[in-house]
């Protein structure tokens, strides 16, 4: 099943997507790059790496998000891969997911959402479709920082990845197989703990069976896939609603989320934090805009807009060892 009033940026032709009008991309995207380079998913100066995964091929893509003089950004294949730049150029507009005709009419009769979209303006949600990511982004972040969620991953990815150089940049190839394969003690010695150890095993295990991979999943409601995604030990509701919104573009809300709690109270209360309970309550209006207004308000919640500045980042570095921080709900 398709993303509920999904908006995505049209292809003007192989390695050319019209820029979405009024939209700076790489300030939308920021908190991308805010946390930490986990190599997965890469927001590189204006330059976005990821994998596209096209028939079981994987493929190295470099997306620049200033549009160029023809208004246009600029999508390139790693070398060897010219032949499916068509199809990757589709996979990365299908990734920028725009507000559509729902977010529209909620603005419309929605005060506190039309008063947020005149603060932060229009936000576009970057999608991560390849469930092994989203998943691993979602299992890493469970009661830690969002830092050191990103520093867990990118020892995952360096220790069993594949850099993959395209254009200018690179990022890391993370295959389900390799991971499906692991003793769950040789991620833990990365200091996940043994709990997200077996739920990163599984993941990949009912990934390569089918169950959990990009097809299965398109086909599926959303409370078959929330079914198919807390049946793994290690993945709750708030892991499944991640995964539904930022990877599959559903119209979820996040509502056990601390930043949605922070950002929904705030927003509709003027209070600093308010239960899940009441999150579900005060968002149940937003129907099929609910990943754009969640999107939009979470965005408010620094003055920043995203979740902070993009840094210029150096060669790849082979990451240190870091001192786990106290553990913390994610926000």
């Amino acid at each position: 099943m398709a993303a509920a009033d999904a908006g995505r940026p049209p292809v003007v032709a192989p390695g050319l997507i019209a820029a979405p009008a009024g939209i700076d991309l790489v300030a939308a995207f920021a908190g991308l790059a805010a946390h930490g380079d986990d190599g997965l998913v890469r927001l590189d100066g204006d330059r976005l790496y990821t994998i596209e995964r096209l028939d079981r091929t994987a493929v190295a893509v470099e997306t620049t998000l200033t549009p160029d003089d023809h208004g246009h950004l600029a999508v390139v294949v790693e070398a060897g891969a010219v032949a499916l730049l068509e199809r990757a150029t589709q996979a990365i507009a299908a990734r920028l997911h725009l507000p559509g005709a729902a977010f529209m009419a909620l603005m419309a009769e929605d005060p506190v959402i039309r008063r947020a979209h005149q603060t932060a303006g229009t936000r576009p949600t970057l999608l991560y479709p390849e469930p092994l990511v989203v998943l691993l982004r979602t299992i890493s972040a469970q009661l830690v920082n969002l830092a050191w969620a990103a520093t867990t991953r990118r020892r995952l990815a360096d220790g069993f990845g594949i850099t993959r150089p395209v254009g200018q940049g690179w990022v890391i190839d993370i295959d389900p197989a390799r991971i499906a394969a692991l003793d769950p003690d040789e991620i833990k010695a990365l200091q996940f703990t043994g709990a997200k150890a077996r739920a990163i095993v599984a993941v990949a295990q009912a990934i390569l069976a089918g169950d959990l991979d990009a097809a299965a999943l398109s086909r599926l409601d959303t409370p078959a896939i929330r079914a198919r995604l807390t049946a793994i030990a290690g993945i709750g509701d708030w892991t499944a609603d991640w995964v539904l919104a930022r990877g599959l573009g559903r119209p979820v809300v996040a509502t056990g989320d601390l930043g949605v709690r922070k950002a929904v109270a705030r927003a509709y209360f003027g209070q600093e934090i308010i239960p899940a309970t009441d999150v579900a309550r005060a968002t149940s209006h937003w129907g099929a805009a609910a990943l754009d207004a969640q999107t939009l308000l979470l965005a408010t919640l620094s003055s920043a807009g995203a979740e902070g500045a993009t840094p210029r980042m150096a060669a790849r570095p082979r990451p240190g060892v870091v001192r786990r921080p106290k553990a913390e709900t994610r926000s």
